[in-house]
């Protein structure tokens, strides 16, 4: 027995057809940026973190060491 689709059924199938491939190419651009975006979006965000640790790091060395007297300390260290 051959296959016979009315004109409303083929109709039908190609409209089906056409929303597959009309899905189709917005999925497969979120794959492709995802797989293309997500090293570079982790490579940038390493290096902002970087950036972070090592300016907070100098601006906590620079304002602890005027907030801190260092000469009481050294006084202690000699008396032990």
């Amino acid at each position: 027995m051959a296959w016979r689709l009315t004109c409303c059924e083929l109709i039908a199938v190609s409209d089906w057809w056409l929303q597959l491939k009309c899905m189709v190419l917005p999925v497969a651009g979120a794959v492709l940026g995802g797989a293309v975006g997500g090293p570079v979006g982790i490579f940038a965000g390493l290096k902002a973190a970087k950036l972070a640790a090592f300016s907070g790091g100098i601006l906590g060395i620079l304002f602890t060491s005027s907030l801190f007297d260092y000469t009481a300390l050294s006084t202690v260290a000699l008396r032990c």
